[in-house]
């Protein structure tokens, strides 16, 4: 069922949105949904984005993750630009990949950066951003859960899948804290679907981006394509699970 095609996406906002996936999805949802106000998110503004910005409701926003500072302030525009309406979906797409070599290659530091952008500060936006999500929810009590009403979609790795970890040790500081938020995702989901909200990690696949490297099958726009695909047609049962872009259970 595509939710989407009857409940308008009414705003999004997109993390790491300056490149990869993430700029191709502000891209995608801007040409396609041009009612939708997107918020694109990143700490810098490249010109790709400048281009973007001047279409009608679009708009980018400097968002340091790992700042609780930057985060706040994104609560406070975001506050003025959304209004009454809230926000419909927040999509956490930022992320780093240390390069260490396995894991005694992983040092400290590549660890705690990675936890503090990757899964601390995924969380610290998600309940910043927590009262304009569930605004938006309260707004529309007659849609379904559903990413049309309010929701959070995480986006993970089958990097991060304990049950797929079996050949290979390679890049740990991003496996384990991909395997933390698949579990942020679930704890998200218990707790937050009485408030009509959807939230869901998902795997896009092996994307030729700077993390995927070249020789990914993906690109960043058929990507971005599956993922919109996919928002679309998310409902209550995929609460909280660990999917792929067709929908299908990845084991956490």
């Amino acid at each position: 069922m595509k939710i989407l095609r009857q409940y308008p996406l009414r705003s999004v906002l997109v993390t790491g949105a300056n490149r990869g996936i993430g700029l191709e999805l502000v891209k995608s949802i801007s040409k396609n949904s041009p009612s939708t106000k997107i918020l694109a998110c990143s700490r810098t503004q490249n010109h790709y984005l400048k281009d973007l910005a001047k279409n009608e409701n679009f708009y980018h926003f400097p968002l340091e993750i790992a700042s609780t500072s930057s985060i706040q302030n994104l609560y406070e525009d975001a506050s003025k630009l959304l209004g009454s309406e809230g926000l419909t979906l927040l999509v956490n797409n930022a992320a780093i990949m240390p390069r260490g070599k396995g894991v005694l290659g992983c040092t400290r530091r590549e660890m705690n950066e990675s936890f503090d952008i990757n899964l601390s500060g995924i969380q610290e936006l998600c309940n910043t951003l927590y009262p304009l999500i569930s605004k938006a929810a309260y707004c529309h009590p007659n849609y379904p859960v559903s990413f049309a009403r309010a929701g959070i979609l995480n986006i993970s790795s089958t990097l991060g899948s304990i049950a797929e970890t079996s050949t290979n040790s390679s890049v740990v500081a991003y496996r384990v804290t991909k395997a933390a938020l698949n579990m942020l995702t679930r704890c998200q989901a218990v707790e937050l679907v009485k408030d009509g909200i959807l939230v869901v990690a998902l795997h896009p696949g092996w994307v030729r981006t700077e993390m995927g490297g070249p020789h990914a099958p993906t690109t960043p726009w058929q990507s971005a394509k599956d993922i919109c695909k996919a928002i679309s047609s998310m409902e209550l049962h995929h609460s909280g699970r660990f999917i792929d872009k067709d929908l299908n259970d990845i084991p956490f």
